[in-house]
C-alpha cells in the first residue's frame, strides 16, 4: 500500500492494524501544516502554537482508532487541536474550571445545562464589554484579530481586556465555589 495516495480511512486502518509509526508519520505529514496554521491563527504565538500542535498529535496517537471516516482526517485532527487550544486558554488563564468542561460529549444533557448555567452566571456578572470579549474568544472561537476588527480596537487592547475579564471571572468563579 502506498501511504501517500491512500484515503484517510485506509491510512488510519494501516496505522491501527499494521504499522503505527509509519501511519502516524503519514498522518502528521498530511495534516501538520494546516493544523499549525489553524492553531497559530487562534493564539498568535509561535511557541504556544508549537506546544499545542505537539499535544494535539500526542492525543491523536492515543485516540487514532476513534477516527470513523465520517469526516476528513484533517478535520478530526483540527478538532483535537481546538480542544487543546481551549484547554490551554482555560489552564493558563488561571481560571479554576475543569478542562473537561470543553469536551461536552463526556456529560449528559443535565450536566451540560448546569455547566452552561454556571458559565452564563459568571459571564452575566462581568461588565458587558468583558463578557463580550470572552464570548467571542472562547465560545465563538474568534481570533484576537477578528475580535479587534469587530470591536474596532487594537489586538493589544483585546488582549488586555481578555486578561482583565479572565481575572474578574476567576474571582467570580471562586465566589461560586465558596458558596457550594
Amino acid at each position: 500500500m502506498k501511504l501517500t495516495t491512500c484515503t484517510d480511512s485506509e491510512l488510519i486502518h494501516y496505522a491501527t492494524n499494521r504499522n503505527l509509526k509509519k501511519g502516524m508519520e503519514e498522518v502528521y505529514r498530511r495534516t501538520v501544516d494546516d493544523v499549525y496554521r489553524f492553531v497559530y491563527s487562534r493564539c498568535g504565538s509561535k511557541e504556544i502554537s508549537e506546544d499545542i500542535v505537539s499535544e494535539t498529535y500526542v492525543t491523536l496517537f492515543n485516540i487514532l482508532d476513534r477516527f470513523d471516516g465520517n469526516s476528513k482526517l484533517k478535520t478530526f485532527v483540527i478538532g483535537i487541536a481546538l480542544n487543546k487550544i481551549k484547554q490551554y486558554s482555560i489552564n493558563y488563564s488561571s481560571l479554576s474550571f475543569d478542562e473537561n468542561l470543553i469536551i461536552t460529549e463526556d456529560f449528559d444533557e443535565e450536566e451540560i445545562e448546569v455547566i452552561n448555567k454556571n458559565l452564563q452566571e459568571i459571564l452575566g456578572e462581568l461588565p458587558n464589554k468583558y463578557s463580550q470579549i470572552l464570548e467571542m474568544l472562547f465560545l465563538d472561537s474568534m481570533s484576537t484579530a477578528d475580535v479587534a476588527l469587530k470591536l474596532e480596537t487594537t489586538e493589544s487592547n483585546v488582549r488586555k481586556m481578555k486578561s482583565r475579564a479572565l481575572a474578574m471571572a476567576k474571582e467570580i468563579s471562586v465566589k461560586y465555589q465558596n458558596h457550594e
